[in-house]
């Protein structure tokens, strides 16, 4: 398999490894065959995309499907998929595909994705937030989802913060 080579990895030294492993795994393609687009925030239904490539979402597809998430899209199988499984809740009928994702969304969806995929086997490790300056900032629908992954190490903060709100 031949790796794209993108051309606009320059500022992003410390994230191209990552990159290009995800791109060997079919994980992501880029946004052309030679850009990445690094800079741009993720967009709600790109993330599920990701996270269906990446852990292989299988469901029997029977939830409802949610009203703003077009039938035929790129993204409309995965979604579809992360909504059955529990993984996808959305806001009612609605989802914001195309609106970008925060951060505790981001986890929350991580973190959901491995329960429902069995990914790790002890998902019950949690921490406290409350090192965190901004912890109050954390919603209550993400806030075990947050914990969950403080307690795992998968989020470490950005020195004092978590940056729920933050865009990815």
């Amino acid at each position: 398999k031949t790796l794209p080579n993108f051309t606009d990895l320059a500022k992003y030294d410390w994230a191209k490894d990552a990159i290009y492993q995800l791109a060997e795994e079919g994980v992501i393609l880029g946004t052309s065959d030679t850009t990445y687009t690094p800079g741009a925030n993720i967009r709600r239904a790109d993330f599920i995309l990701l996270l269906d490539r990446l852990l292989g979402l299988e469901s029997d597809g029977t939830a409802k499907a949610f009203t703003d998430v077009p039938k035929g899209s790129y993204y409309y199988e995965a979604v579809h998929t992360a909504r059955a499984l529990d993984i996808a809740q959305g806001d009612g009928d609605k989802f914001h595909p195309e609106e970008p994702i925060t951060r505790q969304d981001m986890i929350t969806l991580t973190m959901r994705a491995i329960a429902a995929t069995g990914y790790l086997p002890d998902t019950d490790v949690h921490a406290s937030l409350t090192a965190f300056l901004d912890s109050e900032d954390v919603a209550d629908y993400a806030r075990d989802s947050m914990e969950a992954a403080v307690g795992q190490k998968f989020i470490i903060g950005d020195q004092d913060l978590l940056d729920p709100l933050g865009y990815t």
